[in-house]
């Protein structure tokens, strides 16, 4: 599977194109099966989790780069991220 991005520039005629980034169909079942793990784990374990965030409002702006990497990253490092810097602002 190729994912890819077509953006057309109206105003200046011009198009681009990259590749976001390739990913097998195994790749993507490991990947989703990797997920769904995730979130049993997550469930499983929210009792444990703080009710409420300890973190400041903005929090997330200051750990996200100020615009979209142009290549993908690895589900690993996708993952990292999720549990890293997007979990720690999670309340429930």
């Amino acid at each position: 599977m190729l994912y890819t991005a077509n953006l057309n520039q109206s105003s200046q005629n011009s198009h681009f194109h990259c590749c976001l980034y390739r990913m097998e169909p195994e790749e993507f079942r490991r990947c989703g099966t990797d997920m769904v793990n995730y979130i049993a784990d997550y469930m499983d374990t929210i009792r444990s989790r703080l009710p409420f965030p300890d973190v400041q409002p903005g929090f997330l702006r200051e750990q996200i780069p100020d615009e979209a990497p142009f290549h993908g990253e690895s589900w690993e490092n996708v993952k990292n991220d999720l549990e890293r810097v997007v979990m720690k602002g999670v309340s429930f």
